[in-house]
């Protein structure tokens, strides 16, 4: 039987959430965000988890071996930062 796992977010205006995020329902990170409702609706996953707006991009502190990123989020996040060295 699965558990829930213990997540700390740290949402865009610096507030730390300490939540239990269930694993028997498959949800990534972005929808467990969605569904604790830690971000104004509209702002986080615009795309629908797609990755072709990369409103959902978090950054992961854990000593936990995690999964290399799927080469879609890859090219999403190049995207990223290719307009990020254009507009400043």
């Amino acid at each position: 039987m699965e558990q829930d796992i213990n997540i700390t977010i740290t949402d865009r205006e610096g507030v730390t959430h300490k939540i239990q995020a269930p694993t028997d329902m498959a949800m990534n990170l972005m929808e467990v965000v969605r569904a604790f409702e830690l971000a104004e609706e509209g702002t986080i996953g615009v795309c629908g988890g797609m990755a072709m707006c990369a409103s959902c991009q978090c950054y992961v502190t854990s000593s936990t071996k995690l999964p290399k990123c799927k080469t879609m989020k890859k090219r999403c996040f190049q995207r990223l930062f290719m307009l990020k060295r254009i507009h400043g």
